[in-house]
């Protein structure tokens, strides 16, 4: 069923502003197919996105993802779902 504006959207659909369903497609798409993705891998995956890495990071503060908190920050920091 295609969403209807006015109603109510999928209950999965993260609201970010700097997050669209296609984003979020994209990047959780990146992340099934290596199970575990590097940051730098789905910055690629997004590649004319303004703030890519603020929109990795708001589905990981949502659940959908999760983050290595023990390595350092970087393009090489392991992204996974929980």
């Amino acid at each position: 069923m295609a969403h209807v504006p006015g109603t109510r959207p999928h209950p999965g659909l993260v609201e970010h502003p700097f997050v669209s369903p296609e984003d979020q497609v994209t990047i959780l798409t990146a992340v099934d197919e290596a199970v575990v993705a590097e940051l730098g891998d789905l910055i690629t995956a997004l590649p004319h996105h303004p703030r890519p890495i603020t929109a990795v990071l708001a589905l990981v503060e949502t659940g959908l993802l999760a983050v290595d908190f023990h390595a350092p920050f970087d393009s090489n920091v392991r992204i996974w779902r929980p």
